[in-house]
């Protein structure tokens, strides 16, 4: 998406998580502590968005006045915090249908071919809520 809006990557905004709330909160206490600060953050799930929230409003930013942020996973309490959260809403209880199937299939056997398993693509969408501004 970088490279198709013409944009390099900067490895420097790349930041570790484990998605826990409290990696989102390291990171987001690194944002703080960068001389130029992101205006928009992706978090890698909910959880980690949710603690960079923590972070930035802790540290005086306002979400998304200063600092557009997303996650991932559309957890339920993404709706409900506030600012609520954008976030790209996924069919968990699919995928762990799916996951099951796979698993079995894999174990029984049931598959036939013995290879790997075929690749799964599930549906997902953009869930814009105010911490981007909508």
């Amino acid at each position: 998406a970088l490279a198709e809006a013409g944009l390099d990557a900067e490895p420097d905004l790349v930041l570790p998580g484990d998605f826990t709330e409290a990696a989102g909160v390291r990171a987001g206490r690194a944002i703080l502590a960068m001389s130029e600060r992101p205006t928009a953050v992706f978090a890698a799930n909910d959880a980690m968005a949710l603690g960079v929230l923590k972070a930035l409003r802790d540290g005086g930013l306002s979400v998304p006045g200063d600092v557009a942020l997303a996650g991932f996973d559309d957890v339920p309490v993404a709706e409900y915090v506030m600012p609520s959260l954008t976030t790209v809403h996924v069919p968990i209880q699919e995928m762990g249908a799916r996951a099951v199937e796979a698993v079995l299939d894999a174990v029984c056997n049931r598959g036939g071919n013995g290879g790997p398993p075929a690749p799964i693509s599930l549906p997902t969408r953009l869930v814009v809520r105010q911490s981007c501004g909508g």
